[in-house]
């Protein structure tokens, strides 16, 4: 999933109790992006649901130069990954 010249690990920018958010480049489509890593169980526990479901709500919405657009979302049994188009 994620491509890097040096080895195939992601250049994390920040790591918090329940996200991970990192660079990264799509292999099929070679278009840069950021993604965050989201553990749903920490989401759960914290009462974060509601403002996970309003992120992704806006930024689904949202079409401006000063705010990053949404790429696509995908989820697995433990995490949600949210990908961000990065320029």
């Amino acid at each position: 999933m994620f491509a890097n010249s040096k080895q195939n690990m992601p250049d994390y920018f920040y790591n918090m109790s329940f996200q991970e958010i990192a660079a990264c480049v799509h292999n099929v489509v070679d278009v840069g992006c950021v993604v965050k890593v989201l553990e749903k169980r920490q989401i759960v526990r914290e009462r974060k649901t509601q403002y996970v479901k309003r992120e992704k709500e806006v930024l689904m919405r949202i079409d401006h130069p000063f705010f990053v657009k949404l790429h696509f979302t995908f989820q697995d049994e433990d995490r949600l990954c949210i990908f961000y188009h990065h320029s």
